[in-house]
């Protein structure tokens, strides 16, 4: 992961703060992720939601992050009224109760 410490104007800046859970491969998620973005594409179609995934690589750990942006939140929600929604949402698309935190992380590729 690289820190930026100055301004930069590129496009190619990438960041993201999502409150969520990750599933990484071999470890508490047995498939790929095809198989978790199609498991989350299915579930946003037919609850009408907005999941979000975010895949990473670190190293020789890949997994994916799964859960809303933080500016998802709503007007009259607190923030444990939104950890509260979103950890129910996963554990309706999963199946399972699921540990949830903020992920957040910028990068850039340039």
């Amino acid at each position: 992961m690289k820190i930026r410490r100055s301004f930069v104007s590129n496009s190619s800046t990438t960041s993201f703060c999502i409150y969520g859970t990750n599933l990484q491969y071999g470890t508490n998620f047995q498939g790929d992720i095809d198989d978790i973005q199609d498991i989350v594409a299915t579930f946003n179609t037919i609850n009408g939601t907005r999941l979000f995934t975010q895949y990473y690589q670190k190293g020789a750990v890949e997994g994916v992050i799964v859960g809303y942006q933080w500016y998802n939140i709503r007007d009259n929600e607190t923030g444990a009224q939104f950890k509260t929604r979103i950890e129910t949402e996963i554990e309706k698309c999963f199946g399972s109760k699921l540990t949830c935190c903020t992920y957040q992380d910028a990068w850039y590729d340039g």
